[in-house]
């Protein structure tokens, strides 16, 4: 689809369509705990990981006409600039674990997480017209309160901890990727450089290829 950007960078209510993040929230908490009831078991993911996933399962299986408020999305997993809130970078790693282990199964014909996604996405389509929640400055705002608990993290903290107290070194980008945490709650441990990757790349990609599994199972 073709993408219309606002022209400021912050996220503001006006940049999304209300009843669809509303159908979001309800959906992740109607149908999170039926569809994604092993997941649940995993130690460290919750409600705010669905959440995230409901957004992510409107990427891969949305229709053009969803993407109207682009800046919607970035309320998955916020911004390394810290907009419109910091990474929650436990539910980030919880993320893209599950759609990696989607994305391995899914040719296997174990494709039960790929398509409990779209279940996801398409009780969101159905919620949207009854759905009541927060509004936008309310959830960013309850967001930027919660960050610090789900590991939050901005670039400006990554050059705080590049620059030694003698002397100022060039910042560095945000990292991405890594191991699971045992809790979303749980601090945040050092990554290695092995891992690094940019949450934008990450995401794309992993979006792109369960998106074309499937493709491939629905055509089969």
């Amino acid at each position: 689809p073709r993408l219309i950007m606002p022209a400021h960078h912050d996220v503001r209510e006006e940049d999304i369509i209300p009843k669809r993040l509303h159908g979001t929230l309800a959906a992740a908490a109607k149908r999170g705990p039926i569809d994604f009831e092993e997941l649940l078991l995993t130690p460290g993911v919750g409600a705010r990981t669905l959440e995230a996933l409901a957004l992510v399962a409107e990427v891969i299986h949305g229709q053009p006409s969803r993407f109207q408020d682009p800046a919607r999305f970035s309320l998955a997993h916020g911004g390394k600039d810290g907009h419109p809130f910091p990474v929650p970078l436990t539910v980030f790693d919880h993320s893209i674990s599950l759609l990696r282990t989607a994305i391995e199964k899914a040719p296997l014909d174990q494709g039960d997480r790929l398509a409990a996604l779209k279940r996801l996405h398409t009780e969101s389509l159905r919620l949207e017209g009854s759905a009541r929640g927060p509004s936008v400055e309310e959830y960013i705002a309850e967001e930027r309160k919660k960050s610090r608990s789900y590991g939050g993290r901005t670039v400006q903290d990554d050059r705080a901890s590049a620059r030694p107290a003698t002397a100022r070194k060039p910042s560095a980008q945000l990292s991405f990727g890594g191991a699971w945490q045992r809790s979303e709650a749980a601090p945040r441990v050092a990554r290695t450089e092995k891992n690094q990757r940019s949450t934008e790349e990450e995401v794309r990609q992993l979006a792109l290829f369960a998106g074309k599994a499937a493709g491939k199972r629905a055509a089969g």
